[in-house]
C-alpha cells in the first residue's frame, strides 16, 4: 500500500518538474518588462531636487541663474515633454512649470527625478504657487525654497502639509508673507531656515541655519526691519515705511501694526499713501487669519 503511494507521488513530482521546464522554455523570446528603474546600482551622488516658489518679480529666476553659476555645469532648460527623453545636461531646469501637467508627462518626469541620483543629475523646478505644483514633485523635492508668496494654511486640500509638520505651518506662513523682495527661506527635513538673500546659494547646496524665534533679548534675529519704540514720530514712521518698499500694502500694514499696534487707520493711510478704506479691509483680513 505504502509502496503504491510512494510511486504515485514520485510520478506527480516528475510531471511538475517536466511542466516547469516546459514553461521555462516557453518564456524564451518573450519581451521582458522591467519593474525597477535601475539595475540595483548604489549611487553616492547626493539628492539634489529643488522646488522654488514665489510671486513674479520676487527673485526666483535670479536665484536659478546664481545656482547655475555656482554649479558651473551644463544645463538644459526643459520646454516640452520631448526634452525629457534627451537630457544630456547635468542640470535640468523647469522654469515656470505649467499649472496643469498631463498625468503621463508627470509620471515620466517623476520617474526621471527618482533616477536623479543614479543618473547624477540636478533638478531645479520653479512655480508661482504651491497649490498648483503637483504633489508628487513636492514629495520628491530635497529642498523647497520660498520667496514671498501666499498659500492656504487651513484648507483640507492644502499641499503645505507635504513638506512640513502641521505645528510649523503657521510659522512658515508668517515668515513667507513677510519676506522682503529677493529673499528666501528653505524648508527641508521639517525645518525652516533663516532668511537668505538670493545672491547666496550656499545654504541650498549645503547646510542651512534654522530660523530662530525672537526671544525678546537684544540678540540679532531674522527680522530685517528696524524696530522702533512705541509712539513713533512721523519721521520715524516715514523712515520705517521706506524699509518696507517692495512689499504689498497688506504686508506693510501688518508690519506697521506689529511694531505699533495702536496706530490708527488714518495714520497708516497717511504713511502708506493709501485710503483708510483699504487699510480697514486689510486689517480685517489680517485679524481674521490671526496675523496681527
Amino acid at each position: 500500500m505504502f509502496g503504491f503511494i510512494k510511486r504515485l507521488l514520485n510520478k506527480s513530482s516528475e510531471k511538475n518538474v517536466s511542466n516547469n521546464v516546459s514553461n521555462a522554455g516557453n518564456d524564451v523570446g518573450k519581451t521582458v518588462k522591467p519593474i525597477t528603474l535601475y539595475n540595483n546600482e548604489v549611487s553616492d551622488f547626493p539628492s539634489m531636487v529643488y522646488v522654488i516658489l514665489g510671486k513674479t518679480g520676487e527673485g526666483k529666476t535670479t536665484l536659478v541663474h546664481n545656482m547655475l553659476k555656482h554649479l558651473n555645469k551644463t544645463f538644459k532648460l526643459v520646454e516640452s515633454d520631448s526634452d525629457l527623453n534627451s537630457l544630456d545636461a547635468d542640470v535640468i531646469v523647469l522654469d515656470n512649470l505649467v499649472s496643469r501637467v498631463a498625468p503621463s508627462i508627470l509620471n515620466a518626469l517623476c520617474d526621471r527625478i527618482r533616477l536623479q541620483r543614479h543618473e547624477r543629475k540636478i533638478y531645479i523646478i520653479t512655480h508661482h504657487l504651491i497649490s498648483q505644483v503637483p504633489t508628487e514633485l513636492l514629495q520628491l523635492a530635497t529642498k523647497v525654497i520660498f520667496f514671498n508668496s501666499t498659500f492656504n494654511v487651513s484648507a483640507f486640500t492644502s499641499k503645505i502639509g507635504n513638506i512640513i509638520a502641521k505645528a510649523k505651518v503657521e510659522k512658515l506662513h508668517e515668515i513667507v508673507l513677510s519676506l522682503p523682495q529677493y529673499h528666501y527661506v528653505i524648508v527641508a527635513r521639517n525645518k525652516i531656515s533663516r532668511i537668505y538673500s538670493n545672491d547666496n546659494v550656499s545654504p541650498i547646496f549645503g547646510e542651512f541655519q534654522e530660523h530662530q524665534e525672537n526671544n525678546g533679548n537684544n540678540s540679532q534675529n531674522n527680522n530685517v526691519f528696524q524696530i522702533f519704540e512705541d509712539s513713533p514720530s512721523d519721521a520715524e514712521l516715514q523712515e520705517f515705511a521706506k524699509q518696507l518698499e517692495g512689499l504689498s500694502n497688506m504686508q506693510k500694514i501688518r508690519f506697521l501694526l506689529k511694531k505699533y499696534p495702536n496706530l490708527s487707520n488714518q495714520k497708516i493711510a497717511e504713511v502708506l499713501q493709501i485710503s483708510p478704506t483699504i487699510v480697514k479691509s486689510r486689517k480685517c483680513y489680517l485679524k481674521k487669519h490671526n496675523l496681527i
